[in-house]
């Protein structure tokens, strides 16, 4: 499939780089917050959530330029975007069970993963919040680059 060259996804990362730049640099954010969210602003959103299913775009990062360009409060947008995780990560949770449970898995180290994921989420999302309101988004964007670069060249000197 196309989308699984890894010199597609090292592409997809410069995309996603220069997104979070150009939202950075030009979308300060409005005032829309809850109360003021509308349907047109949620569907918008939503469909950058959709176009993220492409491996290397960021899924948060693309939703949250969504907001910002819907001018949506810059926080908000990021608490909004992680708002709409939880549909898509239950939904890969039930999906997955059931595959799950035919592994011979210890559910005690199963359930201490699922909470240091949690507890770090967290953290990333207090971090990623602070880097929006600051507008330093852009070093998401140099690490984004310098990945890239660095997958494209491993990739092309495998020659995948």
């Amino acid at each position: 499939m196309l989308f699984n060259k890894p010199i597609i996804v090292s592409f997809m990362l410069i995309i996603t780089g220069a997104i979070l730049w150009i939202g950075n640099k030009n979308y300060t954010g409005g005032s829309k917050n809850i109360s003021k969210i509308t349907y047109q602003d949620a569907i918008f959103i939503g469909l950058a959530q959709a176009v993220a299913i492409i491996p290397g775009i960021s899924r948060s990062g693309l939703t949250v330029f969504a907001g910002l360009y819907r001018n949506l409060d810059r926080e908000f947008a990021a608490k909004y975007s992680f708002i709409l995780s939880i549909p898509i990560i239950l939904g890969a949770t039930i999906f997955k069970v059931r595959e799950l449970l035919s592994w011979n898995i210890n559910f005690y180290n199963l359930i201490l993963s699922g909470l240091v994921a949690s507890i770090s989420s967290y953290g990333a999302m207090k971090v990623f919040i602070r880097l929006l309101k600051n507008r330093k988004l852009y070093f998401f964007s140099y690490y984004l680059w310098i990945l890239s670069i660095f997958t494209i060249w491993i990739t092309l000197s495998k020659g995948y």
